[in-house]
């Protein structure tokens, strides 16, 4: 049994460190001193497609996220309105 990632999941891996090193880290500190996570961060969130895959690449995309952001990564998974995991489970049923 091997654990390694799918090419595909790899990729998504590294796609969303790169997006958290290059829109979420320089914004991280702001982002704890004011508590607000900024509307076109949070749209870009959604337009990387975190939910749009299996639960797993959720968790490593979430993973990576929260490396530059525990706050953004919240949001990502609570969404504005807490719907990040809601839409997740409703794109399972």
């Amino acid at each position: 049994m091997t654990f390694d990632f799918t090419p595909e999941q790899a990729a998504r891996v590294a796609a969303v460190r790169m997006f958290a090193a290059d829109a979420v880290a320089p914004v991280a500190a702001s982002i704890d001193q004011s508590g607000h996570v900024p509307e076109d961060l949070a749209g870009a969130l959604e337009a990387i497609g975190i939910w749009s895959h299996t639960a797993l690449d959720a968790v490593l995309a979430i993973e990576e996220i929260a490396a530059a952001s525990a706050a953004v990564a919240a949001r990502a998974v609570l969404g504005a309105g807490g719907e990040g995991l809601a839409g997740l489970r409703a794109a399972r049923a």
